[in-house]
């Protein structure tokens, strides 16, 4: 039986972030280890048995950060981890689509680089493959970055500081995809959540798992302070329940 691949989208410049600590995003350390080894020891904890982080113009960097050798989590076998570089340029879309087919399958995993989770992803693909699906998509409602006011005229009625959001959901950065996601990527430009999404839409091939529990982006130094603050408060059990490494 072969193995379920991981996949991570590490191939932006991550400017924002690196701007500020120097660092490409993928390698800012989460309680001692790279961010980029949690997202992937995440995917292991999901049923992959194989990773592969698909770079960009940080490569070299990326590569240098994290050094060789297998990924070790608790519980599970140590994982080989691939890195494979495509152009500097290419879309999200387009970078997958640098995959071979027979990678991708029946069914993956992928994940952007700076999204952790305690979703069950094994159910993300189980539904995926009961819908028949190309692509199904975790569909979270995190905390909004802002005070939320509700109105009469004038008057505040209620104001709530940074409520979860309740009305709708946001892609979660986490998918199952399978092979034929493939005929749905036209341009090595492309971003999967533009043109491609929309194909697949419209051909009914994109599927959702809600989820209501953790879920954590890191775009900014401070979703990584938050994060790594909350882990040494022991307040996030599920989602790095373990300290990843290469041995």
């Amino acid at each position: 039986m072969s193995k379920l691949h991981g996949i991570i989208l590490a191939g932006g410049d991550s400017l924002r972030f690196a701007g500020a600590t120097g660092l490409h995003k993928s390698l800012a350390p989460i309680a001692d280890a790279p961010l980029i080894l949690h997202v992937a020891a995440m995917l292991v904890r999901g049923g992959a048995g194989a990773i592969t982080v698909l770079t960009g113009a940080a490569h070299a960097a990326i590569c240098a950060g994290l050094g060789t050798g297998q990924l070790q989590v608790r519980g599970h076998a140590p994982t080989h981890i691939t890195l494979r570089q495509s152009a500097p340029d290419l879309g999200t879309a387009g970078r997958l689509a640098t995959l071979p087919a027979a990678m991708l399958g029946e069914g993956a995993l992928l994940a952007y680089t700076d999204v952790l989770s305690d979703a069950p992803l094994a159910d993300l693909l189980a539904l995926r493959r009961s819908r028949q699906a190309a692509l199904a998509m975790l569909a979270v409602q995190p905390d909004m970055p802002w005070g939320i006011a509700r109105l009469k005229g004038d008057k505040i009625t209620d104001f709530t500081e940074k409520p979860p959001l309740d009305r709708g959901w946001v892609n979660g950065g986490i998918f199952a995809v399978s092979a034929a996601i493939l005929p749905h990527i036209h341009a090595p430009h492309e971003m999967l959540e533009r043109e491609p999404m929309a194909r697949l839409i419209a051909a009914e091939q994109a599927v959702a798992l809600r989820h209501r529990g953790i879920w954590r982006a890191v775009d900014t130094t401070k979703d990584h302070a938050r994060l790594n603050d909350d882990l040494a408060r022991a307040a996030l059990d599920g989602i790095a329940d373990a300290q990843p490494r290469l041995i």
